[in-house]
């Protein structure tokens, strides 16, 4: 027994396991992203049976953790396209685009940023960007010389869709770059080369701004295709920015003045300065939702002077027309680029193929600096002017807090201490920190790598999990099978137990029955034949003959009870048999007949149909004899869809003695329990 309860206690066990598994598999697969405990759990879980789920995870810690020192980079959404070709129809040529650097000058990198194009508000990156091509660097700008940088195939070339292209080169030098597709990018059936941006980078900062662009073929359409936007720095790409928080805003110029007043920002150096490039940074309000371009400039000139006794020379002039730089990127005023072709506005008309009038000039020679605006952002009443960064870039960098700045209004001072002059050169724009191009693309590049092992993590880690709860959800079948086997197993062993404790006691009983009751009848028996030697007269002789009747009557009955007892469950056609053996002895002086049925199919019958089944024949026998007046009996005993027991003499008749289930009137009350 104490065998038994510990099995049983084995079985319930291995139940609960099997239960809690199936849970923390269904929960984990429901409740996989949640921050809650219970999902923590399973989470725990599943790594301590699956080790790769940990070391998986432990590596996308790591990824995460790099990516939050690593700079920012978002896409901005496509406003406009860049550089287009027409559909190429004849392979035999290669179509290319190229850039006039206006001078011989040492190339560091080429940086290709692809078109992302948007059809139906959906994004399409590196739209146009061709499968296969070659940057090349000349001298002449037909190419009868030149040096192949690299050929490059896509993808492999790009560290992550949709980011910018970084070709580094060393000792390259040349005047033209071209970028030559070998194997195009098709979209339904069309074949063409786009570019959203090309990047040509010399002493850390982008040479290629606003310089003459040509093409085997181009499209032209404003605002959205044009030569000159593969040059105008304003592309998909981000601004680009570190990680670092910037501790101030800007400077907004305060005062109450009007809209066409003028409002000057001068920069004066210590000696004079080799300037290449100036870069202006939009202010973008903390306390107010984004408007860019806030306080730009709507007309302004920039201008400068090598001596305090020399006049101002004008380097940009955009006074006769609004500029609506209403943007984030910063406006970049690049010295080499001839100014009647820098596109201000951005959608401002221009001849690609028109010759130069102005000499191309690699910088300029400046100790003073006058940014003026003549007309200031009247989105806001009243108007203002404000700016969060200027840059000044020469050689060796940003020189531009190492400038006096004063603010004047229609040539009136404004109080330095009215203003936070140093966040206009503190080289934070609003947000963050400003970092060059050799600073920031190296970073972009490494987060596009990062980005693309994380995404292959998330593919493996979800396999392996849902690998681990799948084999987990077998082995929790498999113990809820093997539980409900071995509980199944031991309730009917138990049964069986118990059906055998029960026949071994009937038996025993049997035994006890036939040594104990049957020596008895046995010795008055014996006793009856000894009185009949010696006891005279017939009354008393009728008496003992009586004695003798009971004590075999009795002796039957026991040998019939001792056969239920004996068997629990037995064949139909043996249990006819029994059923003709007690007609026999009940029916000794009479013609006795039987009738059998079909018994080759075998049935199986309980005991305690047996029992009732046997007392009521003997009921029916015993009818017979004590009231029919009969000479023949004939038994029938018929076995199809059910037992049918027919017992017929040729008396002078009692009641109705065949019965079934439908017709249960007038039966004994023992009869009864048969049909139920």
């Amino acid at each position: 027994m104490a065998r038994i309860t510990s099995i049983i206690a084995i079985s319930i066990l291995l139940l609960l396991v099997a239960g809690s598994i199936g849970w923390l598999v269904f929960h984990g697969l429901t409740t996989a992203d949640s921050p809650h405990a219970s999902s923590r759990l399973s989470a725990s879980w599943i790594r301590s049976v699956n080790p790769r789920v940990a070391q998986l995870e432990k590596r996308m810690a790591a990824i995460n953790a790099e990516l939050s020192r690593l700079v920012p980079y978002t896409p901005k959404f496509p406003q406009r396209g860049g550089f287009h070709s027409s559909e190429i129809t004849n392979t035999d040529t290669p179509p290319w685009v190229q850039v006039d650097l206006g001078v011989r000058m040492p190339i560091e990198s080429v940086v290709l940023v692809p078109v992302s194009s948007v059809n139906e508000g959906k994004v399409i990156l590196d739209y146009g960007l061709p499968r296969q091509f070659e940057v090349q660097v000349s001298d002449q700008s037909d190419f009868s010389s030149f040096e192949m940088i690299q050929r490059v195939d896509y993808p492999s070339v790009q560290t992550r869709e949709g980011f910018p292209i970084v070709i580094d080169l060393k000792d390259v030098s040349g005047r033209y770059v071209r970028l030559v597709a070998l194997e195009l990018y098709q979209q339904e059936g069309q074949k063409f080369l786009a570019l959203d941006e090309l990047m040509v980078l010399s002493g850390g900062r982008n040479v290629a701004i606003h310089q003459k662009v040509a093409a085997s073929s181009q499209e032209e359409i404003p605002l959205k295709w044009s030569n000159r936007y593969l040059v105008d720095s304003f592309s998909v790409m981000p601004i680009s920015l570190g990680a670092e928080a910037s501790p101030s805003t800007g400077l907004v110029v305060p005062g109450d003045y009007t809209e066409y007043e003028w409002v000057t920002i001068r920069m004066q150096f210590d000696r004079p300065r080799e300037i290449t490039e100036i870069q202006l940074y939009p202010y973008e309000p903390s306390s107010t939702a984004s408007a860019p371009g806030w306080g730009f400039p709507l007309r302004f000139f920039i201008k400068y002077r090598a001596d305090v006794n020399e006049r101002f020379q004008t380097l940009l002039d955009y006074t006769d027309n609004d500029l609506y730089h209403w943007k984030h990127d910063p406006l970049v005023v690049s010295v080499s680029a001839p100014l009647h072709r820098t596109p201000f506005p951005p959608d401002a008309s221009a001849d690609p193929d028109e010759e130069d009038t102005y000499p191309l000039a690699n910088n300029i020679t400046a100790t003073e600096l006058l940014i003026t605006s003549t007309r200031h952002d009247s989105r806001f009443m009243p108007s203002i002017v404000a700016l969060s960064e200027i840059q000044v870039i020469t050689d060796q960098g940003n020189i531009a807090s190492e400038a006096d700045i004063t603010v004047s209004i229609a040539k009136d001072p404004i109080d330095p201490q009215s203003m936070d002059l140093d966040a206009l050169t503190d080289g934070y724009n609003s947000r963050r920190r400003i970092l060059n191009w050799p600073q920031w693309l190296p970073q972009v590049q490494q987060r596009g790598l990062l980005l693309n092992e994380r995404d292959e993590l998330l593919l493996q880690l979800d396999e392996a999990m849902s690998s681990t709860m799948q084999n987990t959800a077998w082995v929790s079948a498999i113990l809820l099978i093997v539980s409900i086997a071995v509980s199944s197993f031991l309730i009917a062993r138990r049964e069986i137990s118990s059906r055998r404790q029960l026949t071994s006691v009937r038996k025993q009983l049997s035994k006890d029955l036939h040594d104990e009751i049957g020596s008895n009848l046995a010795t008055i028996a014996m006793l009856t034949k000894r009185m009949r030697r010696t006891i005279a007269g017939e009354q008393r002789l009728g008496e003992v003959d009586q004695i003798d009747l009971i004590v075999n009557d009795t002796t039957s009955s026991i040998r019939d009870m001792m056969y239920l007892l004996e068997n629990d469950r037995s064949d139909l056609f043996e249990f006819t048999l029994k059923l003709q053996e007690i007609a026999r002895r009940m029916l000794v002086n009479y013609e006795l007949s039987f009738v059998m049925g079909d018994y080759s199919q075998p049935v199986q019958v309980s005991n305690l149909w047996q029992k009732h089944v046997l007392l009521i024949q003997k009921e029916l026998l015993t009818n017979i004899v004590s009231h029919s007046q009969a000479q023949a009996v004939t038994i029938t005993m018929a076995c199809g869809r059910e037992f049918e027991l027919v017992v017929r003499d040729d008396g002078c008749g009692i009641a109705p003695t065949r019965h079934d289930a439908k017709e249960s009137y007038d039966l004994p009350p023992r009869m009864k329990p048969v049909f139920k």
